[in-house]
């Protein structure tokens, strides 16, 4: 049989190889199908008599209970009785958290190469004994059967041997394969056919918000959970314009009512402009910011919406709001255009209210901003954080987990500030500063995770211990413009991202990869970006505004449809080398599962044609290999831990493979025509 090979390169991975991640297949090192060989050094004759040898040494080796791999070896005593079996279970379940080749990392990896450059002086590779010692170098101490393990998976081609390109191809091959199996198990988080709804004013919508009912349970925590209720809770939505058009929605989003916030007749120089809105539900409080340097709050109570009391004299218009209850306690926090931040809170807001202003109830109710922040008392108590930011600010939160209050801003120096409550009378006030190019336009946190997430004008997101300020845990790149909105969905551990352009794209929490992308041509919603966003979690609903709405509703699947991705099981095997189970399915697919933890560790096609089945599948003698026969007859040989085609035999007819066998250096197949075909 012919095979083609990859040429061998020389020279630092860190300028080649690490580019060949972004790459293309036809670009990369790392083998594709269609591709006959992956290593120069596969051939029949040496993969038969290395395979003998190999294939005596598993014969006459103990049984497998007795031959435990290093981390197993620790943990044998434990395995006298069923509680001590659980045990075990457990321990080898994090052990296999921490593979070998999960802990090496990227200064691992310059000194790897260094340490293979330096160990092969002949050019022909390391052995397993220089393997060992190159590995241990770097890592530390390590079991032989642990490093031996990674070195029987690189060298699959069973020379003997490793050398730094086959063992940084396996490297890279292998990273690809597991992201691609990561993104495939996921279904679509949003259908992707948005539904328009007209609303009757010119003007962007600056905010959406839920408007719950009272009657079904007691608000906790921006309405993410329900204390008496289990169900969704029902309700109202509101949306207001730039120009002060307010209206109410019902949960279907059918029109209930329009209300015109500014009552006064002014000339259109002077008009009102409205910049943020905020519902504050358990207080039937709509809170409205304006260009008047002033923040209105009306009664929605029922079917009202009448002016309460205005907090005027602010320093600068109020840019950004937020408000925080637990049924009792309340926090109140805004952020304005000089980037000052002012935080009202109050140890009962349903009994004392969330402001101490019973002495200015009455007539226009005009409440001056600095006298409330003199006054502090016990059951209130406000603060100002002033200038914290070198320009507006554009998103405030108050976080109760951490006990702080967030606050970004698109300026470099000051991007965020997260601002630590006393938690006592006596304290005072301490603030963080994150430090980022371009600053932040905004961010969430995730109570579940404990982590920020950040987007800005630079198209990248970021997520952030909140205790390490100095740089974040990781970046996700997929966005082309700058990120304008973020909400995290902690259940699902998702986050759903919006940029400039309108791309809307779902990312994995744990994982870190784009589950779903909805390209701006979707969101027919004007040429202009998107200006207000609201996720309502429970229904898993996207709502995006402009000057009208686009509803994004969750994909739905039926049980049927569920099942009908869940391919047909063709046939499995089991190694006893690599302790691991492989399962081939009818639509092509192979899948590598753990036995001991029972997780899925790789998975990968053996053919880009769906229609094309799988009829057959066996290891070589050292178990190193998978080979599989497809219905058309095509015979291919796999390193089946990431994935790679080492070779494709060349077919004569294509009729259906029924059987496959390997002895005596050949590989037999039978076919429906009743001949026996091998091949050497």
């Amino acid at each position: 049989m012919q095979q083609e090979s990859y040429p061998r390169t020389h020279g630092s991975w860190l300028g080649r190889n690490l580019n060949s991640l972004g790459s293309s297949g036809n670009e990369s090192q790392i083998s594709t199908l269609g591709k006959l060989s992956l290593y120069a050094s596969v051939t029949w004759g040496g993969v038969d008599s290395e395979g003998d040898v190999a294939f005596k040494q598993v014969a006459q080796a103990p049984p497998p209970a007795m031959r435990l791999p290093g981390i197993l070896s620790k943990a044998g005593r434990l395995c006298s009785s069923h509680r001590h079996m659980m045990k075990f279970a457990d321990f080898y379940d994090e052990a296999r958290c921490k593979q070998l080749e999960e802990q090496i990392n990227y200064d691992h990896l310059q000194k790897l190469e260094r340490t293979f450059r330096e160990a092969d002086v002949d050019g022909e590779g390391l052995d397993m004994e220089r393997f060992r010692k190159a590995i241990k170098k770097i890592l530390g101490e390590l079991s032989d059967e642990d490093v031996d393990v990674i070195f029987m998976k690189v060298d699959a081609n069973c020379d003997g041997s490793v050398d730094w390109e086959e063992y940084l191809n396996y490297m890279l091959r292998e990273y690809r394969g597991k992201d691609d199996m990561l993104k495939s198990k996921w279904l679509p988080e949003f259908q992707t056919n948005m539904k328009s709804i007209s609303v009757s004013h010119s003007e962007d919508i600056v905010r959406i918000q839920f408007f719950p009912s009272q009657t079904r349970g007691v608000m906790d925590h921006r309405e993410r959970s329900w204390k008496s209720s289990s169900r969704p809770p029902s309700g109202r939505f509101l949306t207001v314009s730039r120009d002060g058009i307010l209206h109410y929605w019902s949960d279907a989003f059918k029109m209930l009512r329009t209300v015109y916030l500014d009552q006064t007749k002014r000339r259109h120089s002077l008009k009102l402009w409205v910049i943020d809105m905020l519902c504050l539900p358990n207080l039937n409080l709509l809170a409205v910011s304006t260009t008047d340097q002033d923040i209105e709050f009306f009664d929605i109570g029922g079917s009202k919406c009448d002016r309460l009391f205005s907090l005027v004299d602010l320093d600068g218009c109020a840019t950004a709001m937020d408000y925080w209850t637990d049924g009792c306690k309340g926090v109140f926090c805004v952020g304005d255009l000089k980037g000052n931040v002012l935080i009202f809170t109050s140890t009962d807001v349903v009994t004392n209210g969330l402001f101490n202003i019973r002495g200015y109830i009455g007539g226009l109710g005009r409440v001056p901003v600095h006298l409330l922040m003199k006054g502090k008392t016990l059951l209130y108590r406000n603060f100002t954080v002033s200038a914290v930011h070198g320009d507006w600010c554009q998103q405030v939160m108050y976080i109760p987990q951490l006990n702080l209050v967030a606050s970004c801003t698109p300026a470099e120096k000051s991007a965020m500030a997260l601002t630590s409550l006393p938690l006592h009378n006596i304290g005072k006030i301490q603030s963080a500063l994150i430090v980022l190019r371009k600053g932040i336009l905004c961010f969430d946190y995730s109570a579940e995770m404990n982590i920020v997430v950040t987007g800005g004008y630079d198209p990248l997101i970021r997520i952030w211990n909140p205790y390490v300020t100095n740089s974040p845990i990781t970046q996700l790149k997929g966005h082309l413009t700058a990120v304008t909105h973020i909400m995290i969905n902690g259940q699902k551990k998702t986050i759903v991202s919006i940029s400039k352009d309108k791309n809307i794209r779902v990312w994995d929490l744990l994982d870190h990869f784009c589950l779903q992308s909805i390209h701006g041509r979707n969101v027919p919603l004007g040429n202009c970006p998107i200006s207000s966003v609201y996720y309502h979690r429970h229904q898993n609903i996207l709502i995006c505004a402009t000057y009208k709405i686009g509803l994004f509703f969750g994909a739905e699947f039926t049980e049927t449809e569920l099942k009908t991705q869940e391919p047909l099981l063709c046939c499995a095997l089991y190694n006893k080398i690599f302790k691991q189970a492989v399962s081939g399915y009818y639509n092509g697919m192979v899948t590598v599962w753990d036995v001991m933890t029972g997780q899925k560790i790789m998975e990968f096609t053996t053919t880009s044609d769906q229609a094309l089945e799988m009829s057959a599948m066996i290891f070589d003698p050292p178990e190193r290999r998978l080979i599989t026969a497809l219905k058309n007859g095509m015979i291919k040989l796999w390193n089946f831990n990431n994935g790679a085609c080492l070779m494709e035999i060349p077919i004569e007819e294509k009729t259906e493979t029924n059987c496959i066998f390997y002895m005596n250096h050949r590989i037999f197949i039978t076919d429906w025509t009743k001949r026996v075909t091998w091949y050497r």
